[in-house]
């Protein structure tokens, strides 16, 4: 063909052209697809999988499943954070949407990539250069195609999801019944003995209760607290500013309605107040206190500038600006400085706890406390841990705290004794103490130079770990013993026995308003232990400390209460049925997001493909 035949047919061999690479761009989304057609990957099959909504069995090409792998990577992440399982969901989730007839519009489409959501940035495009392509996407239709697999997945997920929060009556009920369990029980009341009514304890016991002390416990217990020597200075809050001297109350400011506010604040809660807001005569009481408050800080701030300063230089300064002031004789503790008043502040040795010689505190009052002061450190004295005879009393006085609640614990320790007495439980606990004391006694045979006492240790020790598996074991038949022990004890005197039916599980929460606050009832029906103990179950001594008691208690039985009751507690019901639906939707969305469950409901069967001919070699 001459020039002049090409002239002749330019045009037409042009439109040719142009109309090919368009059929080609239209079949094939990129190059890589045609490419891979040409090498015959079209003929490959990645894996077959049924579709849950319609039952079809669907077959995925290697080009479709490289495809979307390349999609999912370029649209949510690194494409090296998918594996072949999380394609795998995706086209399944996808294939359950389109199944079930679920399509994304286009206007859908348009507000994702459009409306600022995390897919919009790579679609709009600031430059020459369209920003999908930036991602590796070779088609703005591919693109598209991608985002829509995406969104139509997600929204499959979240239907599932949804569906599974709708929970049946029945299921409600079960789950509220969880949380509202009824109990039976059986208390036995003990009150504390008073510490006066115990005699002391002997030298061995009063020793050991010392040893049971860690060092650290011990020292933070028995000790001769830091004492302080202290000066202050101080001035009422409702004090009569025209008796102050005149020349310093002329440099006060008049309080900002916002600085009497902000006191108001500080002190209304503490102080009982009603109103929400001060009216004029709290309003000029409290104008007085931070000009009474700024005139301490003022006095305050000679005193910290003096160069040379002392006791006797502080208060003067002190009293120059009309604060009375005071110098305690000796070194005070705690208690000592607790008692002092002015400037009468319970919190004052916490103050000083830090504080060394020389050092000046300044306390501005809040609450209900009606005094500010300065308080100027002259001497202390650190803690000092106490010997054993030197907490000898306090330590007597600790021990008998201990043991107000002897009485509980001698009846439990009773209790168990008892049922270890019974025929069928020794002879169920003798193969298991036989079996540990004999590890000791081999191991006393092994150590010929053992004394009689390290004998006794090696036996004592084997039978201590076997403790726990031994009261697991007694506590199955304690309560054969129970009625017997119970009856026993009372007729003794001093104790109660108290029976309660049907107490909720959830009595702590919603308390029955006839128990009246911080009574035995209240304390024994809402206390955690009591129900976590099955049918017979017996928990150990509950101390009531605030009541000064101690309690045994044995569940009697254990029922649900009936549906009514559920229907008349709207708001437990309301909670139980979003608990359960929260539940049941993440449980689905694990079903719909999870690889290993999604295959499996699917019936999943990947495609083994085995390499080319010469992968490897020449």
């Amino acid at each position: 063909m001459n020039f002049g035949h090409f002239k002749k047919y330019e045009k037409p061999l042009l439109w040719a052209t142009v109309i090919f690479c368009v059929i080609v761009f239209t079949l094939f989304t990129g190059f890589d697809d045609l490419v891979q057609l040409l090498r015959g990957g079209s003929a490959d099959t990645a894996g077959r999988f049924t579709v849950l909504t319609t039952g079809e069995s669907v077959e995925i090409s290697t080009i479709r499943f490289e495809q979307s792998a390349q999609n999912m990577g370029r649209l949510v992440g690194r494409q090296a954070d998918f594996t072949d399982d999380d394609v795998w969901v995706h086209l399944m989730n996808v294939a359950d949407a389109e199944g079930a007839g679920l399509r994304i519009s286009d206007q859908e489409l348009a507000n994702a990539l459009t409306g600022g959501g995390q897919y919009a940035a790579l679609y709009l495009s600031e430059g020459a250069q369209a920003q999908y392509r930036q991602a590796g996407f070779p088609s703005r239709k591919q693109y598209e195609s991608a985002v829509r697999d995406l969104l139509l997945a997600q929204r499959w997920v979240q239907l599932e999801a949804s569906a599974d929060r709708y929970v049946s009556a029945d299921e409600v009920y079960l789950r509220w019944s969880l949380d509202h369990e009824l109990f039976d029980l059986d208390a036995l009341v003990f009150e504390d003995e008073e510490p006066d009514a115990i005699p002391d304890p002997g030298d061995a016991e009063l020793q050991e209760h010392w040893d049971g002390y860690s060092e650290g416990i011990r020292d933070s217990r028995f000790k001769d607290p830091a004492k302080f020597d202290i000066a202050w200075a101080a001035l009422p809050l409702d004090a009569d500013l025209s008796t102050l001297p005149p020349e310093k109350v002329a440099t006060l400011a008049e309080p900002s309605e916002a600085e009497i506010i902000s006191r108001f604040n500080r002190v209304r809660t503490a102080r009982d107040i009603e109103a929400t807001e001060p009216d004029e005569a709290l309003s000029a009481a409290l104008a007085n206190e931070v000009k009474v408050i700024a005139l301490a800080r003022q006095a305050d701030a000679a005193m910290r500038a003096l160069e040379e300063a002392d006791t006797e230089s502080v208060l003067a300064v002190a009293r120059e600006f009309g604060l009375v002031t005071g110098d305690p004789e000796g070194l005070l503790d705690p208690e000592a400085l607790k008692a002092l008043d002015p400037p009468a502040d319970d919190t004052l040795e916490i103050r000083l706890r830090s504080r060394q010689p020389g050092d000046l505190v300044f306390v501005d009052p809040f609450g209900d406390r009606m005094t500010v002061y300065v308080a100027y450190v002259q001497e202390r004295t650190e803690n000092r841990p106490l010997t054993f005879e030197e907490a000898r009393e306090a330590l007597i006085e600790d021990w008998k705290t201990t043991q107000r609640d002897r009485a509980a614990r001698a009846f439990r320790d009773e209790l168990r004794d008892r049922a270890r007495a019974l025929d069928d439980v020794a002879a169920a606990l003798a193969p298991m103490e036989a079996a540990a004391l004999a590890q000791a006694e081999a191991i006393i045979a092994s150590d010929p130079e053992l004394d009689a006492e390290g004998q006794q240790a090696l036996r004592d020790e084997a039978l201590a770990g076997i403790e726990l598996d031994v009261l697991g074991r007694l506590a199955e038949d304690e309560h054969r013993v129970w009625d017997e022990l119970v009856a026993e004890t009372v007729a003794a005197g001093g104790v109660e026995r108290v029976a309660f039916a049907g107490v909720g599980k959830d009595y702590a929460r919603a308390p029955d308003e006839a128990d009246e606050a911080g009574s035995f009832a209240r304390f024994t029906k809402g206390h955690p232990a009591v129900f976590a103990q099955g049918v017979d179950g017996i928990t150990d001594v509950l101390r009531d400390v605030v009541g000064e008691r101690s309690v045994i208690v044995r569940v009697t039985g254990r029922s649900l209460p009936g549906k009514d009751a559920m229907f008349a507690d709207t708001e437990g019901l309301e909670q139980a049925r979003l608990i359960l639906g929260f539940q049941r939707q993440s449980q689905a969305q694990q079903q719909t997001v999870e690889p290993a469950l999604v295959m499996a409901a699917h019936d999943l069967q990947v495609v083994e493909i085995a390499p080319p001919a010469n992968a490897g070699g020449n």
